[in-house]
């Protein structure tokens, strides 16, 4: 018998049918998807949206395995075991892992969404007993065990392989004609080519499973999405369908790789015991329900202070909506089942276990990434974690029953509850179209809601969103702006949401603002934390105070702006030859000076801005926004850093790293970085340019938009690549604000694609491609467009240095 789960809402400040309601009303406001949508890179593959190639895929690729890690390779192990136990579509099989450390040994606590049935029960038993004769023996040397264990995994998912297989042939079905290969086209594209129509034929002479799953995880790894894009281009999503079937095809085999992995190198897994995590059904649901009863949409706008009208439905959630719409969507969603997930499951239990009894890890693995509330919750209370989250909210969110909490932690649950809730009320308020008045909480239990959006509302709701405040007032009151590198801001950051999503409302920060009392105060809260729980922001904080304090001085040396610069180059003088080793501004040629400028600036974790000519040259023009820029930034870091332990790791797996051998991009290939590459989707064909050419004005543009509203003189490459896309200085002020708007518009369209509109400009149909994405695009800009119909000819772009 499993490890049971009992859990109260039985708290003043608590209420579950709000904190649904609220979260009801912001999955139809942000049609589910409350952060971010998934990398391109990353597309989904069904209706529901659930399955993706990076959610539900690889812990390898997910998180990076350095050679012998034990942390990293136990917490990839715990992904795979979630994920086989998934073994059908649908959110509520999501399933999680937990290990603990008890007196018998190490245990593996499973839980699923919807609960473990009879099937997960006997699959985890023969996956323990597998598992340990794989610690016991070698391979070769193993009677069949590995073998058995892969026949056992098969077995255990027939069906949602055979569902994978029914996806697959309906994606290649129209390709496995027309597209069987081509003398024209590269070597390596006829062989991907063949290889995905071997599948195809396998897949329809019903040939067995394991052969179908075999192949295409050698395809998986030897092919990456670019290649697959590159020979399907009929349609512009059809390589990467293609692509991400093949990947859920071959993810078993790796699944398979990575248990016995860890089985041969973990010796606490030796004796492993898996339990099977359960909580008892509500035995009354009559009961339950009057007790907790949903609360009604008309309620749900009482309870936010919004008018119940036509005028303010449609101001919360659309044009298109209208209240009787709304009504009905809301009841639907309303009425459906709670799901308690595996996270708050797992992270439960964990929190009742006593310390002299057993030790839980931190880490929870997933077969999908979290949920919106879910990673809400996480980060609040602190204590466990997941790989990562879609930030998307799906189901009726929940919680189960739990006896025998201490009361410290019963308060941390409860802070933790309330704090999910007001990020439920942060996103509401932030994405209402037109600013909605949201009145005090009228029910019972605190709410911390204002009637508008004040400058402590900007630093919460950066908190909430883990990005640097954009708000320039906000920026200097909590002294970002005073920073002078971004990992300084990060930092700054970091110390207030250690506050903001605890005890510390954003009022009371605000309050110790005016008061002239910050710094005092926030030295006085951490001081009141043990030690060793405060974490590593405030030790940073206590020696640079000086940001918060009314005395210092904005800029008050010039040269101590440049002092990490120096302080950069100086430590990167090592990489240089002996004969080199002088003052670098002396560095020739000067493509050599710009490139050891980088490698400085980059192993800092720094990277150039915009007006900077090195911002362009190393790509970050190909970023969409300031989020995408320091993702590269990260990017870069890690090559220069080599990310070896990686590269070593995928080796000694027999797996190939992927990528073309002679472009500057494979140095990220080389280096075991070709996942994190296919992030900037544009950069590698922005660096495939020979070392001097001139590229595309549409990467021109891209840099015009950084230089509005700085006062510098924008290069003439630049402005001459601006005027191609119809921008010149004949405009007045009016029109060239609509120019920029329309193309920045445009830049921020997921699934947009700059050089399709260089192609578009050089057609002459800019016109259409702009209308193909934007539905209401102004007259004033379709006139200057018509301007450009002529086809145009290759404009001088911007000349790039060498990247050698």
């Amino acid at each position: 018998m499993g490890p049971t789960l009992r859990f109260s809402w039985d708290k003043p400040s608590l209420s579950g049918p709000r904190l649904q309601a609220y979260a009801s009303l912001l999955r139809i406001q942000t049609d589910g998807q409350v952060d971010e949508r998934p990398e391109p890179g990353y597309a989904t593959t069904d209706g529901d949206g659930e399955d993706h190639v990076d959610g539900d895929g690889d812990s390898v690729a997910a998180r990076p395995l350095a050679s012998f890690n034990a942390t990293r390779l136990r917490e990839a192990f715990q992904d795979w075991v979630s994920e086989l136990v998934a073994n059908v579509k649908g959110g509520q099989h999501v399933a999680g892992t937990m290990f603990v450390n008890t007196a018998q040994g190490l245990t593996l606590v499973v839980a699923k969404n919807n609960g473990i049935e009879g099937r997960d029960r006997r699959f985890l038993a023969m996956l323990q007993e597998r598992l340990r004769e794989v610690s016991r023996t070698q391979a070769g040397f193993d009677a069949g065990t590995r073998d058995a264990l892969w026949e056992d995994i098969l077995q255990h998912c027939n069906s949602r392989i055979s569902e994978w297989i029914a996806q697959f042939c309906a994606d290649t079905a129209s390709f496995a004609q027309t597209n069987a290969g081509s003398e024209e086209c590269e070597l390596s594209i006829q062989m991907l080519r063949s290889a995905v129509r071997a599948v195809y034929d396998a897949a329809s002479a019903e040939e067995p499973q394991s052969v179908i799953v075999d192949t295409a995880h050698v395809i998986w790894k030897t092919w990456g999405e670019e290649n697959f894009v590159a020979a399907f281009p009929s349609h512009q999503d059809s390589g990467r369908k293609i692509w991400v079937n093949v990947g859920f095809l071959g993810r078993l085999r790796t699944a398979c790789s990575v248990l016995i992995r860890a089985m041969e190198r973990l010796d606490e897994l030796g004796d492993i015991i898996i339990h099977p995590l359960t909580w008892p059904r509500r035995r009354n649901r009559k009961k339950w329900d009057e007790a907790n009863k949903t609360w009604t949409l008309g309620e749900t706008f009482q309870s936010l202070g919004i008018p119940y009208t036509n005028a303010a439905v449609k101001d919360m959630c659309g044009a298109t909506w209208t209240r009787h719409k709304l009504i009905k969507k809301f009841d639907e969603i309303q009425r459906q089942a709670l799901q308690v997930h595996v996270e708050m499951q797992l992270l439960l239990y964990g929190t009742r276990i006593q310390p002299a009894e057993a030790n839980p890890s931190s880490y929870i693995g997933c077969s999908k990434r979290s949920c919106f509330p879910c990673w809400e919750f996480l980060g609040t209370h602190g204590g466990f974690r997941t790989r990562a989250t879609h930030g998307k909210i799906y189901h009726m969110w929940g919680i189960p029953r739990v006896e025998d909490v201490p009361e410290p932690l019963q308060a941390l649950i409860v802070r933790t509850l309330n704090s999910v809730e007001e990020s439920v009320l942060v996103q509401l308020r932030m994405k209402t179209e037109n600013g909605l008045r949201l009145a005090k909480e009228s029910t019972v239990g605190g709410s911390s809601i204002e009637t508008r959006v004040g400058f402590r509302d900007y630093l919460l709701r950066a908190v909430l969103e883990d990005e640097i405040p954009d708000d320039p007032q906000t920026m200097d009151d909590y002294g970002f702006s005073r920073c002078r590198i971004w990992s300084e801001k990060s930092h700054l950051l970091g110390l207030y949401g250690g506050m903001l999503k605890c005890d510390v409302s954003s009022e009371q920060m605000d309050d110790w603002k005016r008061s002239g009392t910050l710094v005092d105060n926030i030295v006085s809260y951490y001081m009141a934390i043990p030690e060793d729980c405060r974490g590593g922001y405030f030790p940073w904080f206590q020696r640079h105070t000086f940001f918060l304090e009314d005395s210092h001085e904005e800029d008050p040396d010039e040269s101590q702006g440049d002092m990490v610069i120096v302080t950069a180059i100086s430590k990167a003088m090592v990489f240089l030859h002996q004969e080199d080793q002088k003052t670098f501004s002396r560095l020739e040629p000067i493509e050599k000076l710009h490139s050891f400028l980088f490698l400085a600036i980059a192993r800092e974790s720094m990277h150039p801005i915009p007006t900077d000519d090195l911002w362009y040259n190393f790509g970050f023009c190909t970023c969409r926004d300031e989020h995408e820029e320091r993702r590269l930034g990260g990017l870069y870091a890690k090559l220069v850093s080599g990310n070896k332990f990686w590269k070593d790791y995928e080796m000694s797996l027999g797996m190939k790293i992927p990528g073309p051998p002679d472009a500057p991009a494979a140095n990220f290939e080389r280096y075991g970085l070709f996942q994190d590459r296919i992030r900037c989707p544009q950069l590698e064909s922005f660096l495939r340019e020979p070392a001097g050419a001139r590229r595309p004005p549409v990467w021109g543009l891209r840099r015009y938009f950084e230089f509005e509203g700085v006062h510098v003189d924008v290069p003439a490459d630049v402005l001459r690549a601006a005027h191609a896309y119809g921008i010149s200085s004949d405009l007045s002020i009016r029109e060239r604000m609509q120019m920029v708007a329309f193309y920045k518009q445009l830049w921020q369209t997921f699934g947009w694609n700059p050089l399709e509109m260089e192609e578009a400009r050089r057609r002459g149909t800019l016109v259409e491609h702009g209308q193909s994405y934007l539905q209401n695009v102004e007259q004033d800009v379709v006139r200057q467009l018509e301007k450009l119909k002529q086809p145009q000819e290759n404009v001088p772009g911007l000349i790039m240095d060498p990247l050698e």
